[in-house]
């Protein structure tokens, strides 16, 4: 299932106020000919340059603005429609720590501060230090470290000073400029593993989600919904949760779980989420809670698409539209622990993106198996789309037998 398997259809739109122009246009100059011909009783029709048209159209003005804001306002109370500053105090309602928004994270990785030399005393290397990448991204120490006599180098962990996803995927050693120490000796410093765990500040959709499942988490009997809430809690860049348990062994609960664009977590990440999820406060006393990796199930599928003869014209535009589609497929198929192998929506995306006719070809044993709870499809470099080319329509058969011919005598 996807993260909280949250849709929105299921909560009724509601509208505080009728915004159409044209409606309250309408109402409001028959109101002023109706109440004209009560005082009157002179039968007055409006034109398009009547001066007094012209000024119930300024007021009409006013009123579908202070509709629209009506609307706006009463909406922001909604969870379905609310978003920043309205959709945290929706959120406020659940406590400040079930009901907050997640804020942006700053990228971190270890540094290995080296000496020129050997020294034959303990040289520190202090908190907030400063090295960079060749682009000007700065990593700060979140500590000091001590480089023991004798030794010529330590590690220690920094943290971008730029918070967001702007400080990852800067590979080790790229963080290879000293910036700022008092450390005389210090000649050389590199990023040991990749930068990583930087994170903007959780979007609307995924803390109205999380605000959704907030009354999941008040149970401490350590069910699905619980542990798939603060699972996703823990770290705002995870889109997918499945949570396992063995049926005959009490207490094991095993998370699974996807990160931003369908990666798997690092080891670092499914730490972190152990470490949140197995807090005191958290965890259910008597469960036993682990992080791991889905079981990968590799699929081959290999799809073939044509297109009608008749759209020769917008060959190009289509073959485009169906590769992006497949793309799509692959994305798709990949995005959800748990999710079948499907080839029948591959053969769906692609015809509704303009194909003719699909034939897909599942190379692997297990295509179109049911997967577990535990496993992630992930389509192979194998997993190709080919054109087969131009095909014409099917020719209609004959209608009737053929006609009788008669002799002439």
């Amino acid at each position: 299932m996807a993260l909280f398997d949250f849709d929105l259809s299921i909560v009724p739109d509601v509208d505080f106020a009728v915004k159409d122009a044209s409606l309250i246009q309408s109402q409001v100059i028959h109101d002023y000919e109706q109440y004209f011909y009560l005082i009157t009783q002179i039968n007055k029709t409006l034109g398009r340059a009547d001066p007094v048209r012209l000024f119930l159209l300024s007021i009409i003005y006013q009123l579908v603005n202070q509709r629209v804001i009506t609307d706006y306002t009463g909406k922001q109370n909604l969870i379905k429609y609310a978003e920043d500053e309205a959709l945290d105090n929706i959120g406020a309602r659940w406590g400040p720590t079930r009901g907050r928004r997640l804020p942006a994270q700053s990228a971190t990785c270890t540094l290995r501060w080296t000496l020129a030399i050997p020294l034959t005393f303990d040289a520190v290397v202090p908190y907030n230090c400063i090295a960079q990448t060749g682009s000007g991204i700065q990593f700060a120490t979140v500590r000091q470290v001590i480089i023991p006599a004798g030794q010529i180098s330590a590690e220690v962990t920094a943290n971008a000073i730029q918070v967001g996803e702007r400080g990852n995927g800067f590979l080790a050693g790229q963080v290879n400029q000293i910036v700022s120490t008092n450390v005389p000796y210090l000649t050389a410093v590199t990023n040991t593993d990749a930068t990583h765990s930087g994170r903007e500040r959780e979007s609307n959709d995924r803390f109205r989600m999380r605000i959704w499942m907030a009354p999941e988490s008040f149970s401490v009997a350590g069910p699905y919904g619980a542990y798939e809430y603060w699972t996703a809690t823990a770290n705002s860049a995870i889109t997918d949760v499945s949570v396992w348990s063995a049926p005959e062994v009490a207490g094991q609960v095993f998370l699974y779980f996807l990160m931003e664009n369908g990666r798997l977590p690092t080891d670092a990440e499914r730490e972190q989420v152990l470490d949140f999820v197995g807090a005191d406060d958290i965890r259910p006393l008597t469960d036993w809670v682990k992080a791991e990796l889905p079981q990968v199930v590799d699929v081959n599928l290999a799809c073939t698409y044509w297109i009608e003869e008749e759209k020769k014209l917008f060959e190009s535009q289509i073959r485009l539209a169906v590769e992006t589609a497949y793309d799509q497929f692959l994305f798709w198929q990949r995005a959800e622990i748990g999710r079948d192998i499907n080839p029948s929506e591959a053969i769906r995306m692609l015809m509704n993106a303009g194909s003719k006719r699909v034939t897909c070809a599942r190379g692997a044993a297990n295509a179109g198996n049911r997967l577990t709870a535990r496993q992630l499809a992930n389509p192979s470099a194998a997993s190709i789309l080919t054109y087969g080319g131009l095909e014409s329509k099917s020719e209609r058969p004959e209608l009737g037998p053929p006609p009788l011919e008669i002799e002439e005598t």
